[in-house]
């Protein structure tokens, strides 16, 4: 992409040829646009609670500078040890099932934490280490790269394209970690806040149901919580509460 400036050149007051500068201006361009779409995605992850939302967002913003119309997020579950394609967007292949880590490229990058960009070459060499086995419909171009936090690679974002050979390029797997590592931040606070929201109704559970009566007071004696069980004793509850006041008030 260039940038021209130009101007006219007069001699004797009639126009007589026009002198100007062309600047490249691919790689600001490029900055820019990369930019543009990273601030767009944590905006989302801001405003997004809803994962799907999110990656579905993701994928709209990141097209916008690769070609990705066949992109794909898994993830990998530690409790069940499987990897779930949590979004799907493929031209050929259907969604595929819930499966252990296998040897297919998607599973060498979350086994390794590495990215991949497939070209012919990298393909046959991994094939003949028997690193990886084909799946799925062949790409002619693949580029895949880890979801990593700090406490480890949790899934994979992948782009690929059936009809066109070399479309990605170093700059673009670059690029494409930069997303990965920032919805992978967003996908593992969700997931913490999930299992906090889900330790605290657990325990609100406990607490309500306990076949005992439960109070909560503040510093001031005052009952600031009772159980469901509490609820239920009616005039006890009362006369519990008066007597548990009393006897804060006494020591």
């Amino acid at each position: 992409m260039l940038e021209v400036n130009s101007r006219l050149i007069c001699e004797d007051g009639k126009p007589d040829g026009v002198q100007g500068i062309a600047r490249d201006i691919t790689e600001r361009t490029r900055t820019e646009a990369e930019r543009r779409i990273m601030s767009e995605i944590a905006q989302g992850i801001v405003t997004t609670s809803n994962l799907d939302e999110l990656l579905r967002l993701t994928h709209n913003a990141i097209r916008k500078l690769l070609y990705a119309e066949n992109c794909f997020v898994t993830l990998y579950d530690i409790s069940t040890s499987l990897m779930h394609f949590e979004y799907w967007a493929d031209k050929f292949d259907p969604l595929p099932e819930p499966r252990p880590v296998g040897t297919g490229f998607s599973s060498h990058v979350l086994s390794t934490g590495q990215p991949i960009l497939l070209t012919e070459e990298a393909k046959n060499r991994l094939y003949a280490r028997g690193e990886v086995e084909k799946s799925g419909t062949d790409a002619a171009s693949w580029l895949g790269v880890p979801l990593r936090t700090p406490s480890g690679t949790i899934g994979v974002l992948v782009v690929q394209n059936y009809e066109e050979a070399n479309v990605y390029s170093q700059r673009d797997l670059e690029f494409l970690s930069a997303v990965g590592d920032q919805i992978a931040l967003a996908i593992e606070r969700q997931r913490a806040e999930t299992a906090l929201q889900e330790s605290e109704g657990k325990f609100k559970s406990l607490f309500d149901d306990a076949p005992v009566a439960y109070h909560e007071l503040d510093r001031d004696a005052r009952i600031v919580k009772v159980n469901l069980t509490s609820n239920d004793s009616g005039l006890h509850r009362r006369r519990d509460a008066r007597a548990i006041r009393v006897g804060i008030h006494c020591r």
